[in-house]
């Protein structure tokens, strides 16, 4: 069998699985602190896809000029910038209350078209950021320094905003600014000019720290802040995404395809979530739950999710709407 690096498709194949797990955990009922565990555990999901994604973008920076990089990025930008136009007015119309004497442009703005419209939108205002910056980040690399530092004050921050409540101008801007990105994008340049040293698989252990942190954090502080900022999400992503990109294994067909299908599962799931809602014929009350139920429903779910994305892409592959919505 084929051995590239297709332990990449099955982070992103697991990570893409995670972000579904976390919005649909609830589509069946059985909410519970089994399904809350996993949706901590999860939170390594979202940084290691900036990490993939910065490292994708540095591989094919690196086989080109500079000239021809400025048009690679700006051709990214603007293919990801109509991707994201696309599907915000596919959700504007969907979760949009149309009175329209009461609705007034900046609110809609705000809400719909600058990363709260829908779960997963803030993640696209992220990318535009970095794309932008990109040349800027790279340069950082080169210089041990600067780079130190940033390392160092970002691992600062992650621990004082995980253990202390979080100003109300910080808090409300959420994850839409580059900010608290930067460890995983620096850690995606690094790790494709081959500057890291290996990681063992022990170290991916320390997902588990992740929801242990957060029972820690919640019933000794007091403290429910943004659910990425806190170091066991910080240090379990950067670990599992080095590890990832690192080791290869043998080629297995549908976790590459999983894996080169997250961009439209992660654009579609909240759709998919939202339709299934009003179409699933029951939802089970938590007192009626077993524990097979409380473990096995949220998984259940996220997998009819996630089937239903992949339709979902291969109908729009029939009407040739790929290039527009994915």
């Amino acid at each position: 069998m084929d051995t590239r690096s297709i332990s990449i498709d099955m982070l992103k194949a697991i990570s893409i699985f995670g972000v579904v797990y976390i919005h649909s955990a609830g589509l069946m009922g059985c909410e519970s602190d089994i399904s809350e565990f996993c949706r901590r555990l999860f939170l390594f999901a979202v940084p290691c896809f900036i990490v993939t994604w910065a490292y994708f973008i540095e591989k094919s920076l690196l086989k080109r000029n500079k000239k021809q990089q400025f048009k690679y990025l700006k051709k990214r930008f603007y293919h990801l910038l109509f991707t994201y136009s696309l599907w915000s007015i596919l959700y504007f119309v969907f979760y949009v209350d149309f009175h329209f004497k009461d609705l007034k442009i900046i609110d809609v703005i705000k809400t719909n078209f600058a990363g709260e419209g829908w779960p997963g939108q803030y993640f696209f205002i992220v990318l535009f950021q970095y794309i932008i910056l990109f040349p800027l980040l790279r340069s950082v690399l080169l210089h041990k320094t600067i780079r130190n530092i940033l390392t160092i004050l970002s691992i600062v921050t992650y621990i004082y905003y995980a253990y202390n409540p979080m100003p109300v101008e910080i808090n409300s801007w959420g994850y839409r600014t580059f900010i608290p990105w930067i460890p995983h994008f620096l850690l995606g340049i690094h790790l494709a000019n081959g500057y890291t040293k290996k990681v063992s698989p022990w170290y991916l252990l320390l997902v588990l720290s992740i929801p242990l942190e957060y029972f820690f954090i919640n019933k000794v502080f007091h403290i429910s802040n943004a659910s990425y900022i806190h170091p066991s999400v910080l240090i379990s992503s950067i670990v599992i995404s080095a590890f990832a990109i690192q080791h290869r294994t043998t080629q297995n067909k549908f976790i590459a395809l999983i894996g080169q299908k997250t961009m439209i599962i992660f654009v579609a799931n909240p759709l998919v979530i939202k339709i299934l809602t009003f179409g699933l014929p029951f939802s089970i009350k938590v007192h009626q739950c077993t524990t097979i139920t409380k473990v096995l429903l949220p998984f259940i779910s996220a997998t009819l999710v996630l089937i239903i994305c992949l339709i979902f892409d291969y109908l729009i592959k029939i009407l040739r709407l790929e290039k527009y919505l994915n």
